[in-house]
């Protein structure tokens, strides 16, 4: 950290309100940030990470025990192997006394020893600061599933709570689901990869009614058809169901039977996530029939499946007069030549679909100046695939919109050459009578 960056801080410069701290830069400079931070009061966050240095746990304790007379900072984020040895009871201590903090996040700290989650578990029964905890990438496992959910059952300020890549499995989300019936304050639930099956989502499943109004996420599991039926026999009961999650969690046919059934007729789901499920042409031409009826979807993302050119056709075919749905995503390997055609021929006579994810060879195609579509080309390379994005109107397009204007104004002139020259004259010489 450089002395540049200390005195904005200490000079209350209200740019800066995100601070990144790294172990390395802690040796020199500890005594420089307490000061600096005593007199600030834009700062919200701070990000202690760890580098290649390892951490000198005094100097952390030091920084911790001066954020406690912080009142403006409400955001902490230790990450990276951060936490190790004696200052997992300093950190304790921090969460016990700090009445600011209402995000903390201890993520990659790989925190799979019971003994160190029993010790953070006791801070964080008796904080009523902290709104949000992530725990993220610390494979806590099914015990430490079940410290954290002693702690939660007495804990009742922390509203989301997330548990990303854990390993955690069925036996870890049964513990957690004796802590939800106790705490219904929780609203956020996330349990994205954690190696959880049938049990667990069958265990999981009564949460799904209105009557918890939790957000769980739980994707990339193995939850199966068993535990996709499980839940959708509780969703099909939730009237303000709006997002339906299940990325790569090894559906196939029996589960999409269920809720392709379950989307015909209903009204408030806008987002459905069926993401790398190995789903085929059986299931693909399932969908497509509840997308014929149903006028609510709004997003519906099926990459990296096995659809082939007979279930894109169908979805193609389904979505032609669909003018609810905005965005579609359709990558895979088994998209022939005619599943290409079937997707141009959508975009060119749908127009309400602002974004289409495709193949390459498809977005090859696309550009093509022959092909007149009203979208342009996106990169993303975070997901190595092509966006198809609304474009900016091009010169013919400005064109026919003043043609468009031009006899639109035709039409009013001529009305108002038809008006006859008695009427003109009555309404210059119209009279008021008077009794």
């Amino acid at each position: 950290m450089d002395n540049d960056l200390l005195q904005k801080i200490k000079n209350n410069d209200m740019s800066i309100s995100d601070v990144y701290i790294t172990t390395r830069s802690l040796y020199d400079n500890a005594d420089l940030l307490i000061d600096a931070l005593e007199s600030n009061t834009h700062v919200k966050t701070i990000l202690l990470c760890c580098d290649w240095h390892i951490p000198n746990t005094k100097t952390l304790l030091y920084i911790l025990n001066g954020l406690t007379y912080n009142t403006t900072v409400t955001r902490i984020i230790l990450s990276n192997k951060i936490i190790r040895g004696s200052l997992t009871i300093g950190i304790r201590d921090f969460i016990k006394t700090t009445s600011t903090i209402k995000f903390l996040r201890l993520n990659k700290n790989v925190l799979g020893d019971d003994e160190t989650i029993a010790i953070l578990a006791e801070g964080i029964k008796t904080n009523t600061s902290i709104e949000t905890l992530s725990l993220s990438d610390n494979e806590i496992g099914n015990k430490g599933a079940k410290i954290l959910g002693n702690a939660l059952e007495i804990n009742r300020s922390i509203t989301d709570i997330d548990l990303y890549s854990n390993k955690i499995g069925d036996e870890g989300v049964i513990a957690l689901t004796e802590t939800l019936k106790i705490n219904t304050n929780i609203r956020k639930l996330c349990l994205f990869a954690n190696q959880i099956g049938p049990k667990g989502a069958i265990a999981l499943s009564p949460f799904f009614k209105s009557d918890y109004n939790i957000n769980i996420d739980i994707g990339y599991n193995k939850i199966n058809d068993e535990g996709c039926i499980s839940i959708m026999n509780i969703i099909k009961k939730n009237p303000f169901q709006k997002t339906i999650y299940f990325y790569r969690n090894n559906i196939r046919t029996e589960g999409i039977k269920v809720l392709s059934e379950y989307l015909k007729f209903n009204s408030t789901v806008k987002i459905v996530d069926l993401a790398e499920n190995k789903l085929g042409d059986e299931e693909a031409i399932m969908l497509a029939e509840s997308i014929k009826i149903n006028r609510t979807l709004d997003i519906i993302n099926l990459p990296y499946n096995r659809i082939g050119d007979k279930g894109i056709i169908a979805l193609a075919e389904s979505l032609k007069f669909n003018y609810s749905m905005r965005k579609i995503i359709l990558h895979g390997p088994n998209i022939g030549e005619d599943g290409e055609k079937a997707i141009i021929k959508l975009l060119q006579h749908n127009y309400s679909i602002k974004y289409i994810g495709c193949n390459n060879n498809i977005i090859e195609k696309l550009l093509k100046p022959n092909v007149r579509t009203q979208r342009i080309i996106e990169w993303m390379p975070w997901k190595n695939h092509h966006i198809c994005k609304k474009r900016e109107p091009r010169f013919h397009d400005i064109v026919l919109t003043l043609l468009y204007l031009f006899f639109i104004s035709q039409i009013f002139l001529r009305r108002e050459k038809r008006k006859t020259p008695t009427t003109k004259f009555l309404k210059k010489n119209r009279k008021i009578s008077t009794i």
